[in-house]
């Protein structure tokens, strides 16, 4: 690429100020040779190529000399291998090197033609010198400036290309909530062109766009709402955005758009894992007779009550029902009641109207209800749920309708309810612990789920398909269990159900260093369980197993919550354990 005759312009413009302010001629030649600029004789030379045998070929370009003055340009020596050597129009001449990046891309020369021009070098050599150089400079940094322009250039226009790829509406403001740039997508949305956004304030759109509450937030997570009223047209749109700050001022922001249908598709894909019937595993006759009326039922809309002990696998029953359901391409939304705490639970279920209340944002919050529309809302440990929230619950199952937190306005939604328990609900109603027309609200269809001590071999064969599993994640060759170790998983009574077998093989799979997971590498706990550990009693097997569960995940509520999940056993349990035991 020649660099230089791409800013030719303004190197002519260069030779021409350097010529009148001194009174000489100019000429600038690229590292090919070619005349890109010049002045006087020079001028009528552009587009010629200088002498392959010339002073600025063999001592700026091959020799590498950052500068070269020659007084007697037909007489020096070092022109002796020029063929105008002794008749060259040229009485002086001051050359300096043009480099970018550690590398000679050309030359500029300040030429003498007559005595009086001559005189002017040679009185003011070292002035010639420095004068030529910071012309080289000068054209130099107006290289580089070009490059960057047109690198930028070239990132604007690949940017471009990615924005309008995106299979989602893309706006860019600056502070000022200006609109900078659009993508295709956004524009098809809106039924507009281009040039009818950009450079518009956003609220000529967007009526409730709330520039303060961008600013307060860095990240694409919360989603806002955003409405499109224009000439008329109508859109409840979703944004997410993410400012772009430069020595922490914020510049840009970049909002990402989708509409109802979008946040639909996008919380279902996040929250469904497309678990189906056949993803629960079982030889056990009366289990798959179990699981075959599960799969009958959940083909109908009606509100369904999984019942069964923690690890049970209430959760991937709720999804597999779904999944069966003519809701299956809807979203599949799992609260888990028991680990938001109860001061967020009421946000976290029907969201919140912005300025709800102290810390809520400024842009408001859909609710799990909301984001459920037309799909399944899975309820977990539902005996977790504070009554005051209960009355809330049974209105969205009676009359299909939310309120946010801090509204004054209902919104309709089509949600199919599936909630789970480990507790007995018909007891904690007649504790007035929970409402009885709730639970009879809920309970039109309940599911006992067996637990795994009453599904025969099952414990055998679940075994050996997460041995699979972790030889897979933790690339090991294991075959299965010996058989005392499968006479001692057939004995235990797996509190935990299939989680706490799960990480049971977890653990030993990590240990085990033969074909066959031994007695020695399953967890301290089921060996306890069998009077394998010596001198040592159940209690004091099973405190040591929670406070190393603690040691591992901390005493935070976040890491009792992954302690219980890794021991198998519910939130409830280790925080009673953790009593009983007095652990700090």
């Amino acid at each position: 690429m020649n660099e230089l005759l791409e800013i030719q312009d303004f190197v002519q413009e260069i030779a021409q100020a350097t010529s009148l302010a001194l009174n000489l001629n100019v000429e600038i030649v690229d590292n090919s040779l070619l005349r890109i600029a010049g002045t006087g004789l020079s001028k009528k030379k552009i587009g010629n190529y200088f002498r392959k045998e010339g002073v600025v070929n063999r001592f700026i370009f091959h020799k590498n000399l950052n500068k070269v003055i020659i007084s007697s340009p037909g007489k020096d020596e070092r022109c002796s291998k020029c063929d105008l050597y002794g008749k060259c129009d040229t009485t002086a001449a001051v050359y300096a090197a043009i480099i970018i990046d550690n590398e000679t891309v050309g030359a500029i020369g300040l030429l003498a033609h007559n005595n009086d021009q001559s005189k002017i070098i040679d009185e003011n050599n070292k002035v010639m010198l420095d004068f030529v150089n910071s012309m080289a400079t000068l054209m130099s940094s107006k290289v580089l400036e070009n490059k960057m322009i047109v690198e930028l250039r070239s990132s604007l226009k690949f940017n471009n290309i990615i924005m309008d790829s995106i299979d989602k509406g893309i706006l860019i403001i600056d502070n000022a909530s200006t609109i900078k740039e659009v993508n295709d997508y956004m524009l098809d949305k809106l039924n507009m062109n281009k040039i009818d956004l950009i450079n518009k304030p956003i609220h000529q759109f967007f009526e409730n766009f709330d520039l303060e509450s961008i600013e307060e937030i860095d990240d694409f997570e919360t989603i806002n709402e955003l409405d499109y009223n224009f000439h008329g047209r109508h859109l409840k749109l979703f944004y997410r955005f993410k400012p772009i700050a430069v020595d922490n001022d914020i510049t840009r922001i970049v909002l990402i758009i989708d509409d109802e249908k979008d946040i639909f598709k996008m919380a279902k894909q996040i929250s469904n894992k497309e678990i189906t019937f056949k993803d629960i595993i079982s030889s056990d006759l009366n289990f798959i007779n179990f699981k075959n009326t599960a799969k009958e039922i959940s083909s109908y809309e009606s509100t369904m009550l999984l019942v069964g002990e923690t690890g049970t696998g209430k959760d991937l029953f709720a999804q597999a029902i779904h999944n069966n359901s003519i809701r299956k391409s809807k979203p599949f939304i799992t609260v888990d009641c028991g680990a938001i705490p109860e001061s967020l639970i009421e946000s976290e279920l029907f969201g919140y109207e912005k300025g709800a209340f102290t810390g809520a944002s400024n842009q408001g919050k859909k609710g799990k209800f909301y984001l459920a529309n037309g799909g399944s809302i899975f309820l977990d440990e539902l005996e977790n749920m504070p009554l005051y929230l209960q009355q809330k619950i049974l209105r969205v199952l009676e009359e299909q309708t939310i309120e946010p937190l801090g509204g004054t306005n209902t919104i309709q939604v089509d949600v199919r309810v599936i909630s789970a328990t480990n507790k007995d609900l018909a007891g904690l109603v007649k504790e007035g612990k929970f409402r009885e027309d709730l639970y009879h609200r809920l309970n039109v269809i309940p599911l006992n789920i067996p637990p795994l001590r009453d599904r025969g071999n099952d414990v055998i064969i679940l075994s050996n398909y997460f041995i699979e599993k972790y030889n897979n994640k933790f690339n090991k060759n294991i075959i299965g269990l010996t058989e005392k170790v499968e006479e001692i998983f057939r004995r235990h009574d797996w509190k935990g159900n299939i989680r706490e077998l799960q990480n049971a093989i977890e653990y030993s799979v990590t240990l085990c260093k033969k074909d066959y997971i031994q007695i020695e590498d399953l967890p301290i706990h089921i060996k306890g369980s069998t009077g394998l550990v010596q001198g040592t009693t159940l209690k004091e097997v099973e405190k040591k197993h929670i406070e190393k569960a603690l040691d591992k995940f901390g005493l935070s509520e976040k890491g009792k919550l992954e302690a219980a999940k890794y021991l198998g056993i519910s939130r409830a349990t280790i925080y009673r354990k953790i009593k009983e035991f007095n652990i700090a």
